[in-house]
């Protein structure tokens, strides 16, 4: 696998700024989170850093024979990612529920937390094969309010309350190349966010290899989706797994921009860095001086 590979540097201090407060979004609601780092030496049991509204917990792990550690991670944050084989179809990450008043457990919760209107999907993945399907999915898929996000044949799809959009990158998907995909939700993208006239979702990909996006707009929209069951890898009840890596996997009850989003995928080089803190040393002098 090609290792990621960062952004060029920023050209002003101005860039060099927002690349450093975009890594979190400003104004998202980041209510569900897996980095899916290696926490315990040991990730059949247990052993991953989980964010949920700020907390750190343990996402549990059911029958992870073939859920192993993959190194490097994918996302720019210095951790690892999560490994699947689809040799074992009983392996997979039993990711939680999100009650409704913002509590994370790890089973199924009578009074889910529901996505409204907005809502921002994203994560990582790199596929060891085409074949493979669900990176991230509610066990409630069928449903009206369930929802998948995964990948089949090379064509990147989701699926939010039986509305099913999928789309092929101009640049086809590959065996080991790293990516990144969001899946938005805005009943007014196309004004709020400049998408194509009358769409009010978007699916958006980056790739890293060739560092480059490219976005797929349409009109699917569903509301009330909820954090019910979630799962990372397969369904909990059935197959269509993931053959692959997967990395910090994130849920917003908001439409993060894509300034946002570039900000999820850019760490800014040690130069940008350097600009910051220089600027920042520069002000402190001129505010003792005066």
């Amino acid at each position: 696998m090609k290792t990621p590979k960062t952004q060029r540097p920023f050209s002003t201090l101005f860039a060099a700024v927002s690349a450093c407060t975009l890594i979190i979004p400003a104004n998202a609601s980041l209510v569900m989170h897996w980095k899916l780092d290696e926490a315990n030496d040991d990730y059949t049991a247990g052993g991953y850093t989980e964010e949920v509204s700020g907390s750190t917990l343990s996402a549990e792990v059911v029958s992870g024979t073939d859920v192993t550690e993959g190194s490097p991670g994918l996302a720019p944050d210095s951790g690892s990612s999560v490994s699947f084989s689809i040799n074992d179809p009983d392996t997979f990450i039993n990711a939680g529920s999100l009650e409704s008043d913002g509590t994370h457990v790890a089973g199924v919760v009578s009074s889910p937390f529901v996505l409204g209107t907005n809502f921002t999907y994203s994560g990582w993945f790199s596929p060891d094969t085409l074949s493979s399907e669900r990176i991230f999915v509610s066990n409630r898929f069928n449903s009206s309010t369930g929802w998948m996000i995964g990948m089949r044949g090379g064509n990147v799809l989701m699926d939010f309350g039986n509305q099913r959009a999928q789309a092929t990158p101009t640049i086809p998907i590959e065996v080991g190349q790293n990516y990144f995909m969001a899946v938005r939700q805005d009943p007014n993208g196309d004004t709020n966010f400049g998408w194509a006239a009358g769409s009010n979702h978007r699916i958006s990909l980056y790739d890293v290899t060739n560092d480059t996006w490219e976005h797929f707009d349409g009109t699917n929209q569903r509301n009330g989706l909820n954090l019910n069951e979630v799962s990372i890898g397969k369904f909990t009840n059935s197959g269509r797994e993931w053959d692959g890596l997967v990395d910090d996997i994130r849920i917003y009850d908001n439409t993060l921009s894509q300034l946002d989003l570039n900000g999820l995928v850019v760490i800014p080089e040690p130069s940008s860095i350097a600009l910051v803190s220089l600027a920042a040393i520069g002000l402190f002098v001129r505010r003792r001086l005066r």
